[in-house]
C-alpha cells in the first residue's frame, strides 16, 4: 500500500507559499486552553530563576567511552523542555515576561554544534571519536529529535516573530538559517536508512522525521521549488513507511512507539493538508483510521497495553493524541478512548520536543467533562502482526484478558518473543512481558540479544532443547488459526528456533474460557531433549498443598504432573524496569522435563 502514489498526488503546483501557510487547519480548537496552561505557566515562572543547562562535550562522549546515553540526554532534553515551556507560556500570555529567557535558550540551542543525540551522531556525515564534527562546509545529519528541534524552533518563531524581532531581527534570521541548514538541506541531499529508499522496512523514524521536515520547510523556506521538492520527497518516503504495514495497520513496534509511528504519520498528513490548502488530503482514507484504532485494540486496562518489543509496561499513550486523531478521521472509538484516558490524568503539560504541531494542539483541547465509558472488544486479531487478544468482559476491569503474540523476530525494536503470553485479571497483570530496558550503546548494536529483556528465555515462551529463539525475519510463527467464537488461537512456533534444533513440532494454543484460560503446548523432538516452558509472573507465586500455584489477583495455576516447577527471581535493577514495576523482582516459573514428545496444558483460574 502506497497512499500518496495510489492517489496520484504531486507536489507541483499544489504547495502554498510561506506567507499563505497556516498550520493546524481543520481542528476545532486552535487557541491555547487556559485550563491546560496553569502548570506550564508555573513551570515557566520557575525557569526564570533556573540556570540554563550546559552540554559538555565530555558528556557527549560518554556514549563512545562507556556506552551511557542518559547523562547527556538528560541535559539535552532539559534544555528543550525549557525551550518549549517558556515558548508556550509566552504564546499564551503574550506579555513579554518570558521572552528574554526564551531568547537565551533559543540562542544556546542555535549555537550547539549538533542537534543530534550522541547515539545518533553516526548519522552525521563526518564524525570521529564521538565528536559532532559539523562546522565549516560539513553537512549536518538528520535524525529523530534533531528534526523536531528544527520544527520547534521554526514554530516558535512563527508564533512569536514580533517579540523576537523587537529584540533583534537577527534572531529570526539565525533561526531560519540554522533550521534550513540542519533540517531542510540534509533532508534533500543526504541518503538515510530511515527513508526506505534503499529497500528494507522503515520504522517510526521515517514519519517522525518526515513530518517535522515538512513542517520546518513550510515555516521557513521562501523557495517554492524547494518547498515542492521537500513535499515530493516526503510523500515518497512516507509511502515506503506505509508499504511496510499490513492491512490491519498495526504497529509492530508496540503502542509506546505509536506516537512516533502512526501518530507521526497522521501529523504528516495534517501538515501536508495545511501546506497544500487541502488539495492533498489522505485523512479520510480508511487505512489511516485503522492506523489510529490500533491503539484501542491493544489496550488491556488502566495504563496497560500489549507491550511487545521495546514497549514499556505502561507506555503512556496520550489521550490528547487519540482525541486529535479521532477528531480529524471521524473515529468515535479513538475520541472516546482519548477522553477516557484524559479523565484519569486531566491536567497535561506539553508533550516536550516530540512535535510542535501535536504539542500545541494538545494544549488547545478542552478538558474532558463528565465520565466516559468505553467498551473494549472481546476479541482482536491482527493478521499481520499475529497478535490475538480475548477478554471475558467489555469492561476492561472485569474478568480475564488473554493475549498470545506470534509474528516474527525481525520486527522493529524486536524482542525474541514468539509465543509470548500475557494474562491480566480484573485489569491487573498476572503473566507479563517485562518490557524494554533503558537504552545504552548495546541496545542497537550487535550485542542487543545479550540483553535480558530481548531474549526469549526471559519471556513467557518456550526453550526447547536448551535453545533460545534467534532474531531475524526468518524466525517466526506459522500456521496461525484464529477462532473468534471459540476464543482460541493456535500457532506453530518451531520456525522461531534454529533449524538444527531437532524440533519436529512446537504448537502453542491459547484459549479463554469462562473464568479460566489455558495454554496448551504440543511438542515433538527428533530425540530426547530438555524442555523448559516458562511464564513470567508479576508477583512471587505461592505454592499450595494441592500442587497448584497462586499468582497475582488470586489466579490459580494448575500445571502438568509430568513437569517439575522451579521459580527464579528476576531482578528489576534496570532504571526503566524499576520505574515501571516498582518492585525488586519479577518471577519466572520454569516448568521442565526431558522428553521426545508430549502435550502440556496449563490452566489459569480466577
Amino acid at each position: 500500500m502506497r497512499l500518496f502514489e495510489e492517489g496520484g498526488y504531486t507536489a507541483h503546483g499544489n504547495v502554498l507559499s510561506r506567507e499563505q501557510f497556516i498550520p493546524c487547519l481543520g481542528f476545532a480548537h486552535t487557541e491555547l486552553n487556559p485550563e491546560r496552561m496553569g502548570d506550564t505557566i508555573k513551570d515557566a515562572e520557575d525557569l526564570l530563576s533556573a540556570p540554563l543547562e550546559v552540554l559538555p562535550i565530555s558528556r557527549f562522549r560518554d556514549f563512545v567511552i562507556d556506552g551511557n546515553r542518559s547523562r547527556y540526554e538528560e541535559l539535552y532534553f532539559a534544555r528543550r523542555n525549557r525551550l518549549v515551556t517558556l515558548a508556550f507560556a509566552e504564546m499564551f500570555e503574550k506579555k513579554g515576561r518570558f521572552t528574554e529567557a526564551l531568547v537565551d535558550t533559543v540562542w544556546a540551542i542555535l549555537e550547539e554544534s549538533t542537534w543530534l543525540l550522541p547515539a545518533h551522531n553516526k548519522h552525521n556525515p563526518d564524525q570521529i571519536d564521538g565528536l559532532p564534527l559539523t562546522y565549516g562546509d560539513r553537512h549536518h545529519g538528520l535524525a529523530i529529535f534533531s528534526s523536531s528541534n528544527g520544527s520547534m524552533l521554526a514554530f516558535i518563531y512563527y508564533k512569536l516573530k514580533d517579540s523576537f524581532d523587537a529584540i533583534s531581527p537577527e534572531i529570526g534570521k539565525r533561526i531560519l538559517y540554522e533550521v534550513h541548514e540542519r533540517v531542510i538541506v540534509p533532508f534533500l541531499t543526504l541518503p538515510f536508512w530511515w527513508s526506505g529508499e534503499n529497500g528494507g522496512r522503515p520504522n517510526n523514524w521515517n514519519p517522525w522525521i518526515v513530518s517535522e521536515a515538512v513542517l520546518a520547510t513550510a515555516l521557513v523556506s521562501d523557495d517554492m521549488q524547494e518547498r515542492e521538492a521537500v513535499l515530493e520527497r516526503a510523500m515518497r518516503y512516507s509511502d515506503h513507511f506505509v508499504a511496510g504495514y499490513g492491512v490491519d495497520a498495526g504497529c509492530d513496534e508496540g503502542p509506546a512507539y505509536w506516537s512516533g509511528a502512526g501518530f507521526a504519520y497522521f501529523t504528516l498528513l495534517c501538515v501536508v493538508h495545511d501546506l497544500t490548502g487541502g488539495k492533498i488530503n489522505l485523512l479520510s482514507h480508511p487505512f489511516v483510521r485503522k492506523m489510529g484504532e490500533y491503539v484501542a485494540k491493544v489496550y488491556i486496562a488502566g495504563k496497560y497495553y500489549v507491550n511487545n518489543a521495546d514497549c514499556s509496561l505502561r507506555p503512556g499513550v496520550s489521550g490528547s493524541y487519540l482525541r486529535l486523531f479521532g477528531e480529524r478521521v471521524g473515529s468515535s472509538v479513538l475520541a472516546e478512548m482519548g477522553q477516557y484516558i484524559e479523565e484519569e490524568t486531566p491536567f497535561v503539560r506539553h508533550a516536550g520536543i516530540v512535535s510542535p504541531y501535536r504539542s500545541y494542539l494538545s494544549l488547545c483541547l478542552p478538558l474532558p467533562k463528565g465520565k466516559t465509558e468505553i467498551r473494549s472488544p472481546l476479541a482482536v486479531w491482527f493478521r499481520d502482526l499475529k497478535i490475538a487478544l480475548f477478554r471475558e468482559n467489555p469492561d476492561a476491569f472485569r474478568g480475564l484478558c488473554l493475549v498470545l503474540k506470534g509474528g516474527c523476530n525481525g520486527e522493529s525494536h524486536n524482542h525474541n518473543d514468539i509465543g509470548q503470553v500475557y494474562l491480566y485479571a480484573n485489569g491487573n497483570p498476572v503473566i507479563v512481558d517485562m518490557g524494554g530496558m533503558r537504552y545504552t550503546r548495546k541496545t542497537f548494536s550487535n550485542e542487543r540479544y545479550t540483553i535480558m529483556a530481548m531474549r526469549s528465555l526471559f519471556h513467557s515462551t518456550i526453550t526447547p532443547g536448551g535453545i533460545e529463539q534467534l532474531p531475524g525475519d526468518a524466525y517466526r510463527s506459522t500456521d496461525e488459526v484464529f477462532d473468534e467464537e471459540g476464543r482460541r488461537i493456535r500457532m506453530q512456533l518451531k520456525e522461531a528456533y534454529p533449524h538444527d534444533a531437532g524440533i519436529l513440532d512446537l504448537v502453542r494454543e491459547a484459549k479463554l474460557g469462562d473464568g479460566y484460560a489455558t495454554i496448551t503446548d504440543t511438542v515433538a523432538f527428533d530425540d530426547e531433549r530438555p524442555l523448559d516452558i516458562h511464564f513470567l509472573s508479576a508477583l512471587e507465586p505461592m505454592a499450595n498443598a494441592d500442587g497448584t500455584l497462586t499468582l497475582a489477583e488470586g489466579v490459580t495455576l494448575t500445571y502438568p504432573d509430568a513437569l517439575s516447577c522451579r521459580i527464579e527471581a528476576i531482578p528489576m535493577d534496570d532504571p526503566n524496569l524499576q520505574s515501571n514495576w516498582k518492585r525488586p523482582y519479577l518471577y519466572m516459573m520454569h516448568f521442565e522435563t526431558t522428553t521426545k514428545n508430549g502435550v502440556y496444558t496449563f490452566k489459569f483460574c480466577k
